[in-house]
């Protein structure tokens, strides 16, 4: 393993990190049946050492070339990747809104749109009309970072749009912020949300699979057999109307 000495808040941040990237279908395409345990705990500690200056360290680097060659994993571009999901700081000042697609300006719904773009269409290697009529319809929560880029967005769906019930659809964390808990404030704020404009009601979302665990924690339990939506695996989940 990498050795150097390192204070514990950096290694922590990035160990959070690198569990969540590597939880990213990019991470299971790429790296299928490799040992990630050993793959994440190299990225924990060279981006940690890139954090207080010791990445360039020829040493280091050299470490580094050797566990990734070990277990046949891609040194050069798990680095790029890695350094591109840590650069942003994980002490933004989050402003949440919630309102209609008029109510946005030009550059909001701009940052809006690129960053369904990016994760969506881009990061999952989708391609699909992600910008439809229901975004005319539908109420937009987004997290507002204090130099104005988006942290997390979902849309709200009325009645009888997607499903029959109210729906959450769009759900995404920008890549910088996963493992900061941003998702799942998201996700509280959205039920928050949708619960005032149609109280007493479902809800209903149209989940990736690998992500049923995660909304079953807010009360969702799986409706439906598995299909494929755009490629990609999903599953109807569906919360009881709240008391």
């Amino acid at each position: 393993m990498i050795e150097f000495e390192i204070k514990k808040p950096p290694v922590r941040r990035f160990r959070i990190l690198v569990s969540h990237f590597a939880r990213l279908p990019l991470f299971h395409r790429r790296w299928a049946g490799i040992e990630r345990s050993k793959v994440k705990e190299g990225m924990v500690h060279l981006c940690a050492a890139k954090l207080v200056g010791g990445a360039n360290n020829a040493s280091i680097q050299k470490q580094w070339q050797a566990l990734c060659k070990n277990i046949k994993f891609d040194s050069n571009y798990g680095l790029q990747c890695l350094i591109t999901h840590s650069t942003y700081p994980m002490t933004s000042i989050i402003k949440w809104q919630c309102a209609q697609i008029e109510e946005f300006s030009a550059v909001q719904m701009h940052a809006i749109l690129k960053v369904r773009c990016d994760v969506f269409i881009i990061e999952q290697n989708c391609v699909f009309p992600d910008i439809d009529n229901k975004d005319l319809i539908a109420l937009h929560l987004v997290a507002w970072t204090d130099d104005k880029q988006v942290a997390a967005y979902l849309r709200i769906l009325p009645p009888n749009t997607t499903f029959t019930e109210p729906s959450l659809g769009r759900v995404l964390s920008a890549q910088a912020f996963r493992g900061t808990g941003i998702g799942r404030q998201l996700m509280e704020q959205g039920l928050q949300h949708l619960e005032a404009r149609y109280p007493n009601s479902p809800v209903r979302i149209g989940a990736q699979s690998y992500l049923v665990d995660f909304y079953s924690t807010f009360g969702f339990a799986v409706a439906s057999e598995e299909y494929i939506e755009d490629g990609i695996a999903h599953i109807d989940m569906l919360r009881p109307a709240q008391p």
